[in-house]
């Protein structure tokens, strides 16, 4: 009879970490979404006191930039979504350290999005709820390298544990 080995606290915590996180992230696409129109045109303020281009160059250099950058949020998102539930599904802790770089390359995009997006009268709500995804993916990464979590990384759920079938 196959034994399961039961999630330490450890893998506990990391999951309710990476799910709060991405709950959170859902939620900076969502506002972000749902105020677009301020934050294109807070953005096309910006483009247009560091250029002389018309009008309908700024708007579309404004709008290519937001797009641009909420599809980033949005693949970042995904990406971990993916990440972690084939990490935590099929106890794949070498994809830990995929992470690593995953959460690397998150940063970079709430920055990029703090610096484009966060425009407008939607821009604090956003910029607050990316900075807590970021948090909390942080953290979630740091307690997904703890040894409780490698330990049940490492453990062997198929192995038999002497009792009959």
């Amino acid at each position: 009879m196959r034994r399961t080995v039961p999630p330490t606290t450890t893998v506990q915590v990391q999951r309710a970490l990476w799910i709060a996180s991405l709950l959170i992230g859902l939620g900076a696409v969502l506002v972000s979404f749902l105020t677009r129109a301020g934050a294109i045109e807070a953005l096309a303020d910006v483009f247009a006191d560091a250029s002389d281009r018309g009008a309908s160059t700024l708007e579309t250099a404004s709008t290519v930039a937001f797009w641009g950058t909420w599809a980033a949020i949005v693949v970042v998102v995904v990406l971990e979504a993916l990440l972690v539930q084939s990490m935590l599904m099929a106890r794949r802790g070498a994809l830990r350290w995929v992470l690593v770089p995953g959460v690397l390359l998150h940063a970079v995009v709430a920055g990029l999005a703090e610096l484009l997006i966060a425009g407008g009268e939607g821009g604090v709500w956003t910029s607050v709820l990316l900075a807590g995804q970021l948090l909390l993916a942080g953290a979630a990464l740091v307690a997904g390298l703890l040894p409780g979590a490698t330990r049940w990384f490492r453990a062997r759920p198929d192995a038999d544990d002497g009792t009959p079938a």
